[in-house]
């Protein structure tokens, strides 16, 4: 691994790995429960306006 630009290998310690892995799944999980919550929101929003019309 280098740096950008420079060609000067830098060293990446395994703990520093495993951080940054922790950090992407956290990063994964947070966007995937973003996701589920405003697909529940809208189902609800649309069973609501709907629900509404039919009345």
């Amino acid at each position: 691994m280098s740096q950008v630009g420079t060609g000067v290998p830098t060293r990446v310690t395994s703990e520093e790995q495993w951080f940054r892995l922790l950090e992407v799944f956290f990063e994964f999980v947070h966007s995937r429960l973003e996701l589920r919550r405003a697909i529940a929101e809208a189902r609800w929003h649309w069973l609501i306006d709907h629900d509404y019309a039919r009345t």
